[in-house]
């Protein structure tokens, strides 16, 4: 087989949660050609699935060498964070931001990574940007109202828990329907908020 027939057989793996085979296959793909990025990535996830991080942070360093401006940084500064080190998820959610600098998540989680610092000023001004660009994005409300929180500003935690949590429910309420073939975004927002009768 073809190393891409096994990066194939990796992705199938990969997106059924099938991580061990997963890492398997890419293996094998690296095997035959190393020169192809988005295995060592895609391997360094499914490690970071299952709780190897050091391992994906290895694969990750490999994925960015062979594409210095891919975004791929962002997933080793999720595993750096996963390890409790925050300075060097800061460092790649840097990159990261560089090259894509509308990515709303690396936001988030560069403010995520602040927190884990105990800077949660700084914090809450990346959640700020990631929710100017993402005015939904419930983790950021999230997030930023638990760093409101510790500084003791409770009533601006308590307002943007609340935006989190209908936030969320509105996202449920649209996977849900859209899987049953109803696409929720075409109704007319006063629909969504009528209270059916009694």
């Amino acid at each position: 087989a073809s190393h891409a027939n096994h990066h194939n057989r990796g992705m199938y793996y990969f997106r059924r949660n099938m991580y061990q085979q997963a890492i398997d296959e890419f293996t094998m793909s690296i095997r035959l050609d190393s020169r192809f990025p988005d295995n060592f990535k895609v391997r360094g996830l499914a490690y970071a699935e299952l709780g190897q991080y050091q391992r994906a942070i290895k694969d990750y360093d490999k994925a960015i060498q062979l594409d210095p401006n891919s975004s791929y940084s962002y997933s080793r500064g999720l595993a750096y964070a996963e390890l409790g080190q925050y300075e060097r998820a800061v460092q790649d959610y840097d990159k990261v931001i560089q090259i894509k600098p509308n990515y709303a998540r690396a936001y988030n989680n560069r403010g995520a990574a602040y927190s884990g610092l105990g800077q949660y000023q700084r914090a809450i001004q990346e959640y700020d940007k990631a929710i100017q660009l993402y005015p939904e994005y419930a983790d950021a409300y999230n997030n930023r109202g638990a760093a409101y929180r510790k500084l003791g500003q409770d009533t601006k935690a308590d307002a943007d828990e609340a935006k989190a949590c209908s936030y969320e429910l509105w996202q449920v309420l649209l996977e849900a329907n859209t899987a049953n073939g109803f696409d929720v975004r075409t109704w007319p927002l006063s629909a969504l908020k009528k209270r059916p009768e009694k």
